[in-house]
């Protein structure tokens, strides 16, 4: 956790950007938003202690993970099921529709946390 949280933070990423693009990765991966959401939190979470942020600054942080935690919802995911299900949506519907839909959202809600962190910078 400690080494690859400095690892991100090494490469020059602002810390904001860095908690969207580890829950995206996670949840591209894996698939569930819980466990990237958790995942991203227990990798950064050792590098931000010692940055001693607000806790404004932090909820603005929780804002970007959790952004990049239901971007590119796929196969693994359950709400990628129970809206095709309950839509009738095919597989390649649900991917055009559910997921195109899911990574707006979560992107434009990661830019909403990161405007916040930075004018509370």
């Amino acid at each position: 956790g400690p080494a690859l949280g400095e690892a991100l933070t090494g490469m020059g990423l602002p810390i904001a950007i860095t908690c969207f693009v580890l829950a995206a990765a996670v949840r591209i991966i894996q698939g569930s938003a819980t466990v990237a959401c958790l995942t991203a939190v227990g990798l950064v979470m050792p590098v931000i202690e010692q940055l001693n942020f607000s806790g404004a600054q932090m909820a603005a942080l929780s804002i970007c993970i959790a952004g990049g935690s239901i971007v590119v919802s796929h196969v693994n995911d359950a709400g990628f099921w129970l809206f095709g299900k309950f839509t009738g949506a095919t597989e390649a519907q649900t991917l055009k529709t559910w997921t195109m839909m899911e990574t707006i959202l979560g992107t434009v809600g990661a830019i909403v946390g990161m405007i916040a962190f930075q004018l509370l910078s």
